[in-house]
């Protein structure tokens, strides 16, 4: 999967709690196998028996990512200084599913 397009959502530089909210689209349907290898790399509670199945997770104190299944769009939260090692990692985990 690649990352299409990133859309800034939420800017929070004036906020008590800076964090940047991101909205990006994938080239392709977020499948369950990139969900389970997300289990692997990040704390992820992942809701498979919903109507729309959801995940959501954080990595470290990095960065958070949530989504649903089959949607081509997926959420990034991150603090604006970690925006870069944040997308570095996500396009890193991307590219290995």
């Amino acid at each position: 999967m690649k990352i299409l397009e990133t859309l800034l959502v939420k800017n929070c530089q004036t906020c008590d709690d800076p964090l940047d909210t991101y909205e990006i689209l994938l080239d392709s349907p977020v499948p369950q196998q990139f969900i389970f290898f997300l289990q692997k790399k990040m704390i992820l509670k992942y809701f498979p028996s919903l109507l729309k199945p959801f995940f959501h997770g954080t990595y470290e104190s990095c960065f958070a990512l949530k989504g649903i299944e089959g949607n081509c769009v997926i959420t990034l939260e991150c603090q604006i200084e970690n925006k870069e090692k944040s997308f570095q990692i996500l396009e890193k985990w991307l590219n290995e599913v």
